[in-house]
Order: structure tokens, then C-alpha cells, then sequence
């Protein structure tokens, strides 16, 4: 059996106990805007879930990494070599060693059994299930593939899971209320974020959260599930580990990534500010700045477009929006839509022959492009402003010329209303007298079929267009002009076209008249496929899908009501329960049909008596034979009349459904027992699994009862009813014991035990409010002002309103005062920047009313660090010695230079930078000498520096020229020739003060020779040996 709809409308809890109970085999197929999946059935339980081509063995290996099964680094190191998949990566490791396929296939099993409970949580989707029969090919083999290794998921288990994740699910939904809020890190809590990331499921969803992702991307790109995000995120936001970015700090870390070059993420931020004030041009301008930058052009004009369209909506900014405009046409000249945009710009700011001349440039484009019908529209547009414009009038010519030679052009159209085909040019339909000729539905003035913005008036020209009957969208051209281009570069002109779309249509209609929606749904696919931005067309084909799985269900009540008169109640009881679990509890067909299901089983079972009366007076044997027969038959009337009570203990308040609950449950236990006693009589075995099935929802109402008893006592807490609170937890406690909720009715005991004690306190507060009062008064008058103070910001919160007022008007007059001292001892401590000696005295002075004022500590606190400051620096003075160099002199500076004692450090630096450029001038002068030959000079400078002390360079030498009388003599130093006289000797510096420098010897041949110490000679620059 087939069956289709929408979970809108049909829960998925309810398809997969509506699969389960008929045991149906098949695929239940899933699709929603976002997804779709595959559920495999056999005999009614769940085998498998098929994800889409892929995603499920990507978002495996990915979830073996992120538990820490895998190492990342081998499983990249495998994919990248060859570019293998996930699947293949995860069987070379295997091979390897790295992991063993039994933990695979538990974590595919997990995987699974996760995205069933996920499949829960969605609140949209359309479903369709396919019987595995021998035709369906593809049911079967996907049936046939998980068989190989089912889940090993029991349906009632499963249903019970996914109910307490369903009320997990609620309870998360009411805590973060919206998808498309950004997330970013609470500053300083970094390290604990880090720590929340270490396990699964938190490692698949804390490294997503970078103040750029919204909630909806982090559910998106997340492995885990939904409900696993959810609870993630709700947790780190509870612990304020994350926070939610307003619209400015989300505004802000859009600007700071675009400073950075990130404009990609910029953008995104971006366009997620403008969700919220979609209006805001600052936002538009960086958006469209981002994606200029980015080279994303097309966006960046569209942009700059809308951007235009805003200052059209205010009054007195037409010249900003022809800026706007211009902007967008510059980035994308070729787009007609832009300059449509512009033009429209241009008539408000009543420029009509640029915007004219615009309009001759969107003609040209769209005959390069071979869009004639809308050139056409385009040229009636120019007419509309400027009847006697001529080339328009050629131009139109040319057009038409052009649209009877080309065989792709778009040379009819079709009205959907009746299917006939017309001539291109005809202003209404020649069957039906439908319009065809495009108007504004705003100003009724001419438009073209691709425009989205009429450029008269600034409405979308095609809003307000309706569906004139089921399946029939506007009139407009079907024929999409791709698809004409393709079919006649196929052999297959308009002709086939045309004869193709008018016989889909009217066979689509007449399935449709016919009943057959699942015919008709095919034809209107099939012809959304050439339309696909035909939006009505979409939500015809969503409402057709409602009403087949509609139809469906009418068709079993009445299979139901003809069995019934054909007295074959059993299988029109069966009938009325199958259409029960496919309509929804709302639908007001629900109550009657349960009225008439429990006719039928009374009647059912009168007959069932009468014909066990009959069996009775023919043989007492063939009644005790019939006997197991009758009570397997009555034990399941009974279970039918308790299948119909489940559902109705949903829609009663949670103390009015207690009683009956319990007593259910009771009726249950006694069936289940009386099931038990039938043995292996017919019937007996299925009777006992629908026992067992409506135990297993009954826990779930039961379930559903104690959350709903839970909110009550949550809501009679925050409403401050605390004797209703503890009214409503002794009740869920005397009907569920500790089974239930048990840590989370903890909870709550100990938040009303806290309330309770908060309420004491604040009782007590009230009691003692007035001696506090009269105690802030003489503390106030003896000049304690600010314990005085102090009392009374705590008497400005009590309960008792004459107290409090008194209170605030305390202390509203002396928190002025008391934030005087303390601004006083902030400029002190700011003064020990600059001068520690004053921020001391400053500080020093305000002891007198630091006390009075209770800031005692407050000033010790800031003192502290100024004293320790001065007796740092004091310290480091007398380190520095008698003759610091540079370096101690200014790292004394940098490190206390508010100390008094860096006048002296100052002085001391300046006096050496004095000696250093002298020293310097000295050394440049020697250097001078020497090159001069002016030795006496050199000698004079050279004993200078000596005198001064400190190391010299080694190339300042101390000089001595020797001379003899008669000249030429040799000289030696040392027994060492150093020349002939004049000859000049250069000495260490150091030797000015004394030392051994050697023995100089002066020889002539044929003189007696003179030899003297070199340290005698070194007293002048120059010596003169005489020879004899």
C-alpha cells in the first residue's frame, strides 16, 4: 500500500506507527527545502535510513574524527593521494589497522539511529512511501540492501526516544527561540570554550562558533544532529561561554574583518544585519563594497540597486538613488535589470530623456541576448513615455521582422486557461478571451515578461496574479525559450513544443476533474519543470499533494462505511482505525468518525454475541471450543475502545487527566493479563501486540502529561504562586513516584526551596527595615556616611514602599557625594604617572573622608602602589653608583620616571651625553692632526682624552716624531727598524700615563749611535738626537 503527505499535516511519529501497525515493507521517501531521506521498512520495523548521494559516509568519517576514533591525520594523508572518498578512506583504514570495522558499523548504526530522532524534530517535509513490490525496482533493492545489516531499533522504542527528545526538543526550541542569530565567544571565557570542545558532541559544534556562523549554519555544517546542536549551544550560552551578537557587534566584526581583507565572512555579516533592517543604506554600501572587493560583481550591483530603491521610498533622495543607480550599472553594465532599476530612478527625479535613452540601451541588450519578447516590451515602454518617438516605432518593426525569420524566437503564445495557442502578437485569447498582453497590475501600463519592478510606478508588475481555476497558472508564456533553443537544435520545433504543453495541460486537468491527483500531480511536475520560477504553479502542485493524501483518506472511510454495510465489521473497524491514524486530531471529521467506530465495534460485537448464542444452544462442546474464539474477539473490542481513549488524554489539563491515566493504565494491565491467559489461541498473539502498542503510547501520553505537570509548576514559580508550585510537585510526585523526571523534579524542588528562603529573607529584610532605617540615620548624622550609605541601598530594594522611598531619596543624595572621594582618589592615582610625590600627598589628604565615606580600603588600595612605587625607585637610585653609564641611566627612566629622583637621573644622562659628543669632537680633531702632519697638535688632543679617562679606540696613538742633526740616521725600536729620521712613532694612548714603551736607538755609520728609553721620549711630541 502507497501513501503520501505532508508532516504538516500527518506527524511522523503517526506515519511511522501507521507503517508499523499494517507491517507494511517499502521505503518511506522524505524531502524538504533543505534535505531529503530514505526510511527502510521491513514487516513494519525500521532497517535502515538512506542519506543523500554521500553526505552520510562524508559525515561519518567525519564523526569518527571528531570522537576520536580516527587520527585526522592518517585519514588526510590516505584521501589526498588519489583523492579518494570517505568510503574508501575509512576501508584503507581498516586495512591498516587504524580502526576495526565493528567500530564503524556501531557508529553507523549510531549514526542512523541519530538521524531518525533528528527526522523527528522537522517541522515541514513532504513524504511519499513506496511498497517494496517485485515493479518498484528501486524500493527493492534499497529494502534488499539493508536487510544485509538491519538496525537493530524496535519502532515502539524508538518512539518512545524520540518523544523525550521531541520534549527535549521543546524545551530547547523556548530557550533559543530564533536560527538566525550569530554566536561569538565570551571574552576571557576562551579557555573554558576550549574544554567544552574536547568531547563529542561539543567538538562537532563549539569550533563552528567564530562570530560570523548563525545558528542555522552551525546546525547546517554541524555533524552532529539538530537536537545535539541545540543542546550544545544551550548549554555553553547557560555556562556564558557564547553570547548572542547584537545587530551593532555583529555590524562591528563586519568591519573589522573587512579591514582585514576577510570579505567573504564581512559579507555574510552583512547581509544578515540587512535581515534585520533591511532598509539600513549605511549596510547596503558596505555589502556592495564587500563584494566589489571580492569581484563578486553581479551581487555588488544588485546591491547598489536595492540601495537605490530605498531612497525611493523617502521622500527628497531621488538624486542619491540615481547615484545608487548609476553605481549599479557602472559594476554591471550588461545586466537590463539594472538600468531598468535606473531608469525607474531617473522618471522619479523627473530626468525622462536619460531615462528614455537608458531604455534604448536595454533594447540593444536584449536583442544581443535574443530576448525579443522582452525588447518588444521594452520598446512599448519608450511608447508609453514618448508616443511620437519614431525609432521606437522602427525599432518595434525591426523586431517583428526579425521574430518571422528566426525559428528559435518565441513566436506564439499559449493560454493556460484553456490551452490554446495564439499568435504572439494577439492582446487576449481567441478561445476563451483571457488577456495575454503583459500590464502592470499596478498601473496597468506595459511591462515585459522578465521584469520584476514595473519602472512607472515601482511595484512588482506581476503581484496579485491568481490562479484562475485548480492547475492553471497565470496566463504568460510557458514555453521556456533554453528549452525552445534545445528542442530545435533536437529536430524539434515549436510546433512539437506546442503540441506538448497544450496536451499536458488539458491531460493534467482532466486528471485532476477525473480525481486522479496522483495522474495529474506527474503532468503538473512535468510542466513545473519548463516553469520553474512559477511560484503559483509550485503551491498548486503542494495543494494537490494535500489533497491526494486527502482523497486517500476518504477513500478508506468509505471502503469503511461499505464493508460496514456489507456487516463485515471487522474489516471496516479496521478501515475507520487506519483512517484515524492519517488525519490529524484537528480535523473536525476526526470526532464523528470516532463515534462511528465505536457503533461498529458494538454492533460487531452484539453480532458476535448472537452468533455465540446460536453456537451455544447447537453444542455446548462447539461453545467451549468457540469460547477461546469469542474472548480473543472481545479481548480486541476492548483494546479498540482503549486505542480510542489514548489520544484524548492529550487534550486534558494535566490534574483533570490524572484519574483517568491511572485508571487506563489499570484497564491496560488487566487486557495485558487477560491476553496472557488466551495462550496461543487465534488472535491471541496480535491482540497482545496491540496491548503492547497502546501501552507503549500511553506511555507517551503519560510522558507528554508529566511535562506538561512540569511546565505548570514552572509557571506557578515565575508567577510567584509557590504554594501552587508545591501544590503541582506533590502531585506529579503521588502519581509518578520517582520514576519520572526525577532529576529534573529535583530541580525544581530545590528552585522552590530557594525561592521559599529568598522570600524569607526578603520577610525578614521588611522586619527589621525600619531599625535598619533609624541605624542609617545616626550613622549618618555622626558621620559614618558611608555605612550610612550603605544601609540604605539595601533599604531602597525592601518590601515596604514608605522604607524604600526613603531609602532611594538617601540614597540619591549622598552616592553623589561618595563618587566625589572616590573620583578624587582616581585623579590621585592617575597623578602617579606623572608625579608620584603629588599623587601621594593628594592621596594622603583624602584620608579624613575616605573614612567617612567607608573607602578606607578603597584608598589604602590605591596608596599602596604608590608607596611601593617610591621606595622601588629609591631603591634603584642608590643601585645606580656614583658613575652609572647610559644604559642604567635610562633604564632607571623608563622604569620610574614619576619618581623625584629622576630630576638627578636626568641631569646625570645629560652630563654624559655633554662628555660623549666632546670626546667625540676630540677624537675627530686627532684624526685631523694626524692627516694634517700636525703631530704637536695630535699629541696635545691624545693626552687630553688620556686625562679624561674611559676607553678609547685603538687607533688613537700617542705620536713622536724623531729627528737627528745630521739627518737620515736609522731608527729602531726595540732592536725593530722603523726608518730613517725624520721618522714618527705612534704609541698606545695608554702609555701617556706611564709604563714600559720600549728603547728607542738612533744610528748613523760613522756616529756614535743614541739610545733612550721610550717613556722618557714621551713627555713632548718630539725628539731631536744629536750625533757625534
Amino acid at each position: 500500500m502507497g501513501f503520501a503527505g505532508n508532516l504538516s499535516t500527518l506527524s511522523l511519529v503517526e506515519v511511522f506507527q501507521t507503517i508499523n501497525r499494517i507491517r507494511a515493507t517499502g521505503v518511506l521517501h522524505l524531502a524538504s527545502a533543505e534535505a531529503g531521506r530514505e526510511v527502510a521498512f521491513s514487516e513494519g520495523e525500521i532497517i535502515g535510513v538512506a542519506f543523500r548521494s554521500g553526505e552520510e559516509r562524508q559525515a561519518l568519517l567525519r564523526r569518527l574524527i571528531l570522537q576520536g576514533k580516527i587520527d585526522a591525520t592518517s585519514a588526510a594523508e590516505i584521501s589526498t593521494k588519489d583523492g579518494k572518498d570517505s568510503r574508501v578512506v575509512i576501508d584503507a583504514l581498516i586495512e591498516r589497522g587504524l580502526i576495526k570495522a565493528e567500530e564503524v558499523d556501531e557508529a553507523v548504526a549510531r549514526q542512523s539511529e541519530d538521524e531518525l530522532y533528528n527526522l523527528c524534530t522537522w517541522e515541514y517535509a513532504d513524504f511519499i512511501f513506496h511498497d517494496a513490490a517485485p515493479g518498484n525496482v528501486e524500493a527493492v533493492a534499497l529494502v534488499e540492501h539493508f536487510k544485509k545489516r538491519p538496525l537493530q531499533l524496535g519502532v515502539n522504542q524508538m518512539l518512545m526516544e524520540a518523544a523525550r527528545r521531541l520534549d527535549e526538543w521543546g524545551r530547547l526550541r523556548a530557550q533559543i527561540a530564533r536560527e538566525d542569530v550569530v554566536l561569538g565567544a565570551t571574552a576571557g571565557r576562551e579557555a573554558d570554550l576550549l574544554g567544552a570542545s574536547r568531547e563529542y558532541p561539543g567538538s562537532a559544534v563549539v569550533p563552528l562558533i567564530d562570530a560570523v556562523r548563525t545558528i542555522e549554519d552551525i546546525v547546517r555544517d554541524s555533524v552532529a544532529t539538530r537536537l545535539d546542536v541545540y543542546g550544545v549551544i544551550a548549554e555553553i550560552i547557560a555556562d556564558g561561554l557564547v553570547s548572542v551578537l547584537s545587530r551593532e557587534d555583529v555590524l562591528a566584526h563586519a568591519g573589522h574583518l573587512a579591514e582585514h581583507g576577510d570579505h567573504i565572512r564581512a559579507a555574510h555579516l552583512y547581509r544578515r544585519a540587512l535581515t534585520d533592517q533591511p532598509k539600513d543604506r549605511t549596510t547596503f554600501v558596505r555589502l556592495a563594497d564587500c563584494l566589489e572587493k571580492l569581484g563578486d560583481i553581479p551581487e555588488a550591483a544588485s546591491s547598489y540597486a536595492q540601495l537605490a530603491l530605498g531612497y525611493l521610498e523617502e521622500e527628497g533622495h531621488s538624486e542619491e538613488a540615481v547615484a545608487a543607480g548609476l553605481r549599479a550599472v557602472a559594476l554591471a553594465p550588461e545586466d537590463p535589470r539594472q538600468r531598468l532599476i535606473l531608469v525607474r530612478c531617473l522618471l522619479e527625479h523627473g530626468d525622462q530623456a536619460e531615462a528614455i535613452s537608458e531604455l534604448r540601451t536595454v533594447v540593444a541588450r536584449y536583442l544581443a541576448l535574443g530576448q525579443l519578447q522582452d525588447a518588444r516590451g521594452t520598446c512599448l515602454k519608450i511608447l508609453e513615455l514618448d508616443p511620437k518617438d519614431e525609432n521606437a516605432r522602427r525599432e518595434l518593426a525591426r523586431i517583428f521582422a526579425k521574430a518571422e525569420k528566426d525559428p528559435d524566437s518565441e513566436d506564439v503564445v499559449i493560454c493556460v486557461q484553456c490551452g490554446q495557442v495564439n499568435h504572439r502578437e494577439a492582446e487576449t485569447c481567441t478561445s476563451c478571451q483571457a488577456p495575454l498582453r503583459l500590464t502592470c497590475q499596478g498601473c496597468k501600463r506595459a511591462v515585459a515578461v522578465s521584469d520584476r519592478l514595473c519602472i512607472f510606478c515601482g511595484v512588482n508588475p506581476h503581484a496579485g496574479v491568481l490562479l484562475q481555476r485548480a492547475g492553471s497558472p497565470a496566463t504568460s508564456r510557458i514555453i521556456d525559450p533554453a528549452r525552445v533553443r534545445q528542442a530545435v537544435d533536437g529536430k524539434q520545433g515549436t510546433a512539437f513544443w506546442r503540441t506538448r504543453m497544450d496536451a499536458s495541460v488539458k491531460s493534467a486537468r482532466a486528471l485532476e476533474e477525473q480525481g486522479d491527483f496522483v495522474g495529474a500531480l506527474k503532468e503538473w511536475r512535468e510542466l513545473a519543470k519548463l516553469q520553474i520560477d512559477n511560484a503559483d504553479l509550485q503551491a498548486h502542485i503542494r495543494t494537490l499533494e494535500s489533497r491526494a493524501s486527502t482523497a486517500h483518506t476518504e477513500q478508506t472511510i468509505e471502503r469503511g462505511h461499505q464493508l460496514r454495510r456489507g456487516r463485515r465489521f471487522r474489516g471496516a473497524i479496521s478501515a475507520y482505525q487506519v483512517a484515524l491514524r492519517t488525519m490529524p486530531e484537528s480535523d473536525p471529521r476526526a470526532t464523528r468518525l470516532r463515534e462511528i467506530l465505536a457503533a461498529t465495534m458494538r454492533t460487531w460485537r452484539k453480532v458476535s454475541a448472537v452468533y455465540l448464542a446460536a453456537g451455544l444452544i447447537l453444542s455446548a462442546v462447539g461453545g467451549l471450543v468457540a469460547q477461546p474464539f469469542v474472548q480473543v474477539h472481545r479481548l480486541r473490542g476492548d483494546v479498540a475502545l482503549a486505542a480510542v481513549e489514548v489520544p484524548s488524554l492529550d487534550r486534558l489539563p494535566p490534574a483533570a487527566a490524572l484519574p483517568p491515566m491511572l485508571a487506563l493504565s489499570a484497564r491496560l494491565d488487566d487486557l495485558a493479563a487477560r491476553g496472557q491467559l488466551l495462550g496461543h489461541s487465534a488472535g491471541a498473539g496480535q491482540a497482545r501486540i496491540e496491548i503492547a502498542e497502546l501501552q507503549g503510547q500511553l506511555e507517551l501520553s503519560r510522558s507528554r502529561l508529566g511535562e506538561r505537570a512540569f511546565a505548570a509548576a514552572q509557571q506557578a514559580m515565575e508567577a510567584g504562586d509557590l504554594p501552587g508550585a508545591s501544590a503541582q510537585l506533590g502531585a506529579i510526585h503521588a502519581a509518578f513516584g520517582s520514576s519520572f523526571g526525577a532529576s529534573r523534579y529535583q530541580a525544581l524542588s530545590d528552585r522552590l526551596t530557594a525561592l521559599r528562603s529568598q522570600r524569607e529573607s526578603q520577610d525578614k529584610a521588611s522586619q527589621e527595615a525600619p531599625a535598619r532605617l533609624t541605624l542609617a540615620k545616626l550613622k549618618e548624622k555622626s558621620g559614618a556616611s558611608g555605612e550610612a550609605l550603605a544601609i540604605y541601598q539595601a533599604l531602597a530594594g525592601v518590601g515596604v514602599p514608605a522604607i524604600a522611598a526613603e531609602a532611594r531619596t538617601a540614597v540619591a543624595r549622598l552616592a553623589p557625594r561618595q563618587a566625589e572621594v572616590r573620583a578624587a582618589i582616581a585623579q590621585g592615582t592617575a597623578l602617579a604617572g606623572k608625579d608620584l610625590i603629588k599623587a601621594d600627598g593628594a592621596l594622603a589628604a583624602l584620608a579624613t573622608s575616605a573614612g567617612a565615606w567607608a573607602l578606607g580600603d578603597e584608598l589604602a588600595g590605591a596608596r599602596a602602589p604608590v608607596t611601593a612605587q617610591l621606595a622601588a625607585a629609591a631603591t634603584a637610585f642608590k643601585a645606580l653608583g656614583a658613575s652609572p653609564g647610559q644604559a642604567e641611566l635610562e633604564g632607571f627612566l623608563a622604569a620610574h620616571a614619576a619618581a623625584p629622583q629622576a630630576i638627578q637621573v636626568r641631569l646625570r644622562l645629560d652630563q654624559l651625553h655633554q662628555f660623549q659628543h666632546s670626546r667625540d669632537e676630540q677624537i675627530a680633531a686627532w684624526r685631523q692632526a694626524i692627516a694634517a702632519k700636525r703631530y704637536d697638535h695630535a699629541w696635545t688632543v691624545t693626552s687630553a682624552l688620556v686625562a679624561d679617562g674611559g676607553a678609547l679606540p685603538a687607533e688613537i696613538q700617542l705620536p713622536l716624531l724623531v729627528e737627528s742633526e745630521p739627518p737620515g740616521a736609522e731608527v729602531a725600536l726595540d732592536g725593530q727598524v722603523r726608518g730613517r729620521t725624520p721618522c714618527l712613532l705612534l704609541f698606545p694612548a695608554a702609555l701617556r700615563r706611564g709604563g714600559d714603551a720600549g728603547s728607542i736607538s738612533v744610528a748613523l755609520p760613522g756616529w756614535q749611535p743614541v739610545q733612550r728609553p721610550a717613556a722618557e721620549l714621551l713627555g713632548d711630541w718630539h725628539f731631536q738626537a744629536r750625533l757625534a
